[in-house]
């Protein structure tokens, strides 16, 4: 019985070693923390630069039109390193068509050249931001209501507004790209309000300035050191 007994007995660690292994994990979990932190500070320092911009390109934009043009062109909303800007139907299109109004023209040709005036070097990160979509919107009555050709419409819209932008601004063409969503992801859902209201604010423009934190972050750096 107290051969047994002795066999099961386990001797305690070196106190020595077991101090080093606690030393070891205290380290790790100490390292790790750091690292945790400094990634979150510097995911914050991206984002409130990126809102930063954000914000200066907003009040620029309030500020390019003329007072007969000055709610032709909104934002929409920002989503994270998305700033949404549209054109509303009462000022982009007319119903089945591609051809964007004048007053539409107008303002994303004012819109383009305000973007156009801090763009910096395409090839470098000494701009404010990424990249700009240009997504076109139709209603679903247009077209007779056939989907494909909805689409479509949709997709002539966005690349009738690019080609505004690249003939009538310098904003460079590898910033710019064109998206069409048909009848999905409509300004105005039938019941939101009255059926011709839903349907001249669903031929809408939207132009979508995509952000990056480190581009933001450089980007303010450069400017603020001038």
């Amino acid at each position: 019985m107290k051969a047994r007994f002795q066999d099961v007995i386990e001797f305690p660690a070196n106190p020595f070693v077991a101090l080093a292994d606690f030393v070891v994990v205290l380290l790790v979990i100490l390292v790790l923390a750091i690292v945790e932190q400094n990634i979150t500070n510097s995911s914050l320092v991206a984002r409130a630069s990126v809102a930063s911009l954000q914000k200066e390109i907003n009040a620029t934009v309030r500020k390019i039109a003329p007072p007969d043009l000055a709610s032709g062109i909104v934002e929409r909303k920002v989503d994270g390193d998305l700033q949404r800007f549209r054109i509303d139907g009462a000022n982009a299109f007319d119903p089945d068509s591609a051809i964007l109004k004048p007053r539409g023209r107008a303002l994303l040709i004012r819109f383009g050249q305000m973007l156009a005036e801090c763009q910096g070097n395409p090839y470098r990160d000494d701009r404010p931001f990424k990249r700009i979509i240009v997504e076109g919107h139709a209603d679903m009555a247009e077209m007779g209501g056939q989907e494909d050709a909805v689409w479509r419409l949709s997709s002539e819209r966005a690349l009738a507004a690019i080609s505004v932008l690249r003939h009538e601004t310098s904003l460079h063409p590898t910033l710019m790209e064109a998206s069409g969503h048909g009848q999905y992801d409509p300004v105005m859902n039938r019941g939101d309000a009255a059926l011709e209201t839903a349907k001249r604010s669903n031929r809408s423009l939207e132009i979508i300035i995509v952000y990056s934190g480190d581009i933001a972050i450089r980007y303010l750096q450069a400017h603020r050191n001038k």
